[in-house]
């Protein structure tokens, strides 16, 4: 019998078993909840459902956004949904995205027959297939019978304002031609500033040496695929391209003898950073996606109702599940933050700079306990929790072998009354979906392990 059976209070021989929506404890049956018992606070974006005090609430009753610009989010079908000025973007089956300030600099980034573009023994259709976002504007890209490369490009209007690390992505989907290439341009990137994409088994089939690569599916035969590398200065054209290619190993802008075959092609995106972000459409111009804010609904000078009732000011325990689909960009990365409302006086739940959890407490400015888990996080599914318990310790642990790490905590900081999600009041970001986070009275180690385990 595993330490998790153990644990769990099972009826007694030929007793009743739980009642439908109760359930064991740890699943919060005690009130037929799907929160944890000792959960005070709880947003669970992945199935739309938000919890304060035992009762559950709306949407608008736990948490905050503010974000002055509309933002795209996939939906678990992978159609691109909408979310206006300071609405949460949170699709049911995925989560809520949290994420900083990102412009598109490649426009127009939907139309790829306007004259900003440049196609070379292709031709480009409009309207021609159903799109990530639901409507009928994708393209059709077909190659010709010439010896040559094949390629439509953007190396115009695309302002690269400095130095620094930007990401260029395109949706695709399969329709006869196998194989593409995404390329930037060479006046600010290296002419090795390339990748190679198999639209048939989904791969990067090969990197150029200056880049980094990635693809994506996002459902109905489509896939996001993206190139990151390094410009050497700043330059207003810019830009990058998407290539036809005979094979997944074939050099850059190599040459072949079409055969009138195709793909279709959605959504351009250059922006500055280490890795794409949920696509911004740009026409005329280029177009920013604001930074997300998102908080707990204060109640008066609390981050929410029954925080100080429940003692939680002395010690509390944060429950979280999130969903990464990226690592390795050496940036810190808020799960959740209970603070002061400044940097001074916070309880960190983050993913570090090298991708391994942590949990941290700062007092008066200063970092007076860390615990950090050994292991770095990879894309997928990550299960935390961690507890802020100045009579036991920090103590946090992770679902994935049942991880753990502590440190040594004598006091709580004062004037908590502010909780992020995603977020920190130094304005570091996720970047990717919270699943799930809860906020509950001080857990037991046992507690903990027993609440990452199930959930």
């Amino acid at each position: 019998m595993t330490v998790l059976a153990r644990q769990i209070p099972f009826p007694s021989a030929g007793g009743a078993s739980w009642q439908p929506g109760q359930g064991p404890a740890w699943r919060g049956g005690v009130n037929g909840g799907w929160w944890h018992e000792k959960a005070i606070f709880a947003a669970d974006p992945l199935n739309a459902r938000y919890m304060r005090q035992g009762a559950d609430i709306a949407l608008a009753s736990a948490l905050a956004v503010t974000r002055s610009s509309t933002h795209l989010l996939a939906d678990a079908a992978g159609i691109l949904q909408s979310f206006g000025v300071n609405m949460l973007a949170a699709n049911k089956g995925v989560g809520a995205y949290a994420g900083e300030q990102r412009t598109n600099v490649l426009y127009p980034s939907n139309a790829f027959d306007s004259a900003t573009w440049t196609a070379s023994n292709a031709t480009l259709t409009a309207d021609a297939a159903t799109s990530p976002d639901g409507s009928n504007d994708a393209y059709k890209m077909t190659d010709n019978a010439t010896s040559a490369f094949h390629r439509v490009v953007n190396l115009s209007t695309v302002n690269i304002a400095a130095a620094g690390a930007y990401t260029e992505s395109y949706f695709v989907k399969y329709g006869t031609h196998q194989y593409v290439q995404i390329i930037f341009g060479t006046g600010v990137f290296s002419s090795s500033a390339y990748a190679n994409f198999d639209l048939v088994s989904g791969t990067v089939t090969a990197v150029g040496a200056s880049a980094s690569a990635a693809i994506a599916a996002r459902g109905n035969g489509w896939y996001r695929i993206s190139v990151t590398a390094t410009a050497t200065g700043s330059s207003s054209n810019g830009g990058g391209g998407l290539v036809f290619i005979p094979n997944g190993t074939a050099a850059r802008l190599q040459t072949y003898v079409g055969a009138g075959e195709y793909i279709y092609l959605f959504g351009a995106q250059i922006e500055a950073g280490k890795f794409a972000t949920p696509y911004i459409p740009a026409t005329s111009n280029s177009a920013t996606r604001y930074a997300s804010d998102v908080k707990a609904v204060q109640s008066g000078s609390e981050p929410f109702a029954g925080f100080s009732a429940n003692g939680l000011p002395a010690g509390l325990s944060v429950l979280a599940a999130v969903n990464l689909g990226h690592t390795g960009d050496a940036a810190l990365r808020p799960i959740a933050e209970i603070s002061d409302g400044t940097a001074n006086n916070r309880l960190r739940f983050y993913i570090d700079t090298d991708d391994k959890p942590a949990a941290a407490v700062v007092s008066a400015g200063t970092v007076v306990a860390t615990a950090k888990l050994a292991s770095a996080l990879t894309t997928g599914r990550a299960v935390l929790a961690a507890n802020y318990d100045p009579a036991n310790g920090l103590y946090l642990v992770r679902k994935t072998g049942l991880e753990e790490a502590s440190a040594a905590l004598a006091s709580m900081p004062p004037g908590l009354n502010t909780m992020r999600l995603g977020s920190s009041v130094s304005s570091n970001y996720l970047n990717d979906t919270v699943e799930q986070v809860q906020v509950a009275r001080l857990l037991t180690p046992l507690e903990a392990k027993t609440w990452v385990q199930a959930a």
